[in-house]
């Protein structure tokens, strides 16, 4: 089975929060039940190339966003103590930033059309190489348009699709006009596609298009359905509730090892009594 794991951030890559943990561990133990696993990630300027020995694998593949073509590059590593491949999508003008979504607090004016860059550059580059996966497995907002355009712009039908919410407080809003970055027409601004209280939404695209969608555990899924806590898509989630699960986010055992941990002040021990 091939499965293509595309996120925003990715440990030891990439880092702002639980999002790159999970993204750097849940693949490698993936792998290791022998599914052919790879990732699809940014290459923000904070990535050390040579330190990872990464390698330039393809050059200036055209991306329309809005009326302008803007030029990709792909680089090929592999996820430190593993056999997990990791693309990167190299954009000097989108992702040669200090920060991975803002700075100093403030987010980048641009992030639509940063992460519809990202997403479009994803698809073009597995259409070029033709390895299509049996699933695609997205997480968060930055990740969320690449399910629609896999289904309907790209007709990789066999493809089956799942969006992982980590914080549905991250919606990815933007003005409506921004539609057009995305690369579909008005007509997906509606309330049961991007549409969401005037704006565009691109977790909302993600949930709506999704195979299934997951979250971090079972009482998060549960608290999601609900007005207090779904941030305006508990009416959505509650129609997908037959697709929609819980799964206990897990760690990563090997970095979070207190007897090799060095950044403690003493390793230890831990012993599990089953009672």
């Amino acid at each position: 089975m091939k499965i293509l794991y595309a996120t925003a951030e990715v440990v030891p890559f990439s880092k702002t929060g639980g999002l790159a943990d999970v993204a750097g561990s849940l693949p490698k133990s993936i792998s290791k039940l022998g599914y052919d696993i790879r990732v699809v990630t940014p290459l923000y300027s904070s990535i050390d190339i040579k330190k990872f020995k990464l390698k330039k694998i393809a050059w200036n593949i055209p991306i329309q966003i809005g009326s302008y073509m803007e030029n990709a590059s792909l680089y090929e590593g592999i996820i430190p103590d593993s056999n997990v491949v990791i693309y990167f999508v190299e954009s000097q003008k989108y992702f040669g930033r200090s920060g991975l979504y803002q700075e100093n607090g403030v987010d980048y004016p641009d992030n639509c059309e940063r992460f519809s860059f990202f997403s479009k550059a994803v698809c073009e580059f597995i259409k070029s190489i033709g390895w299509i996966p049996d699933i695609l497995h997205c997480n968060d907002w930055q990740t969320g348009l690449i399910i629609p355009l896999f289904k309907l712009k790209y007709n990789f039908t066999h493809t089956a699709s799942l969006y992982s919410i980590h914080n549905i407080g991250y919606l990815g809003l933007f003005e409506k006009e921004k539609i057009e970055v995305t690369g579909f027409s008005w007509e997906m601004f509606t309330f049961d596609k991007f549409e969401f209280w005037g704006k565009i939404s691109l977790a909302k695209a993600g949930m709506v298009f999704a195979t299934a969608i997951n979250t971090v555990s079972e009482k998060y899924a549960e608290e999601i359905q609900t007005a207090e806590f779904g941030f305006g898509l508990d009416g959505l989630l509650q129609s997908r509730k037959n697709s929609l699960y819980g799964i206990l986010n897990g760690i990563d055992e090997e970095l979070w090892d207190p007897t090799k941990d060095t950044k403690i002040a003493k390793q230890f021990y831990l012993f599990l009594l089953h009672l």
